[in-house]
């Protein structure tokens, strides 16, 4: 047996005990608890996407039914139950959950008060101040940013759409001047985890690519700032010359609008215990554009040149939240077989 069959087998042994002592349960709270953290009596954590092959084993087996249900506020919540439970049971363990789900949604999704949600533009504020707080020490220059974000660079609109910030900087090596760096970030402050298949990544490299290929004379260093990332994805950023920033914390922005006794619930139901509400720099964020980042810069510009210039059209078609699995596992392995055919990725592969 594999190891990847190892993980699935062990994943499938937890996710049925836990779904069994929780009985009902939705995806983002699973993959709190088992995958964030460490479930009690679990060896170690387990990753997102063994917790998905074990619901889909369950599933088959009839033990674990999934469904799409219809809430308040006109929120679609999925929720996932454990089968062998009596009817009073399941009503009851779900009531939480989807009140909790609900909760956080209202604050996730845009309505007419706030019509981007609290959740993402908390992200945006957080990692705008750090970069604002970083700019004096690393020699960033932030560009104009509104709220759309950043949407020009050189006098032209960024192709692909408006980026989250962006910055440049003097690149340097071995305290050598360089050149000039362009540092295009976006932010996903999203529950799930970032894999080199998940869409909202390639949004940030297609759109660094294209400018790239319109700006031949500026270096250019993408970052990606989420909420978690699948080791994967650090690989396949140091391969292609792009650099993943973890902030493990899930932001919220304050607001009247925010009962914090609903933050609290939304912690202790679903496991969220990332959930911050906060409009201050993150000083893990200041740290890594203050002192990381300008340590990698060098490295990742060189990289992304050769990137852009072969990479650009998987990048934009992966950024395509509409493919279906095949489709995107397609075009992953056609991305993956370019970098190595022409000698992007001096790895060994692992993403």
């Amino acid at each position: 047996m594999s190891k990847r069959e190892d993980y699935a087998e062990l994943a499938t042994e937890w996710v049925g005990r836990f779904a069994k002592d929780q009985i009902a349960f939705t995806t983002s709270e699973l993959e709190a608890k088992l995958a964030d953290s460490v479930w009690p009596g679990a060896p170690h954590r387990l990753e997102p996407h063994h917790l998905s092959t074990a619901r889909r084993v369950l599933g088959s087996l009839g033990v674990l039914h999934s469904a799409s249900e219809r809430s308040w506020g006109g929120h679609t919540v999925e929720m996932n139950y454990w089968t062998d439970s009596t009817a009073a049971e399941l009503i009851a363990a779900a009531s939480a959950k989807r009140s909790a789900t609900v909760a956080y949604l209202s604050w996730a999704i845009g309505n007419k008060r706030h019509p981007n949600g609290l959740v993402g533009p908390a992200a945006e504020h957080v990692v705008n101040e750090a970069m604002i707080r970083a700019a004096p020490v690393a020699g960033y220059r932030l560009l104009p940013r509104n709220k759309k974000g950043v949407e020009a660079f050189g006098g032209r609109p960024i192709t692909g759409g408006p980026l989250d910030n962006a910055a440049t900087f003097i690149v340097e090596k071995d305290g050598q001047l360089i050149g000039v760096g362009l540092m295009p970030v976006e932010v996903k402050n999203r529950r799930d985890w970032i894999y080199p298949n998940s869409h909202e990544l390639y949004q940030l490299l297609y759109k660094a690519a294209e400018l790239q290929l319109e700006n031949d004379t500026v270096r250019i260093c993408p970052v990606l700032i989420c909420r978690r990332a699948h080791y994967t994805t650090h690989r396949m950023a140091k391969a292609l010359g792009f650099h993943v920033v973890q902030t493990r914390l899930n932001y919220l922005a304050p607001s009247a609008d925010v009962d914090p006794d609903d933050v609290g619930r939304v912690r202790n139901v679903l496991g969220f215990q990332d959930l911050i509400q906060t409009d201050q720099p993150d000083p893990a964020l200041v740290r890594q554009f203050t002192e990381h980042i300008p340590k990698v810069a060098y490295r990742a510009t060189e990289r992304w040149v050769a990137t852009a210039a072969v990479l650009r059209d998987e990048f934009k078609a992966l950024r395509n939240p509409s493919l279906d699995g095949s489709q995107r596992a397609e075009f992953l392995n056609e991305l993956r077989e370019l970098a190595r055919a022409n000698e992007i990725d001096h790895t060994d592969g692992g993403w």
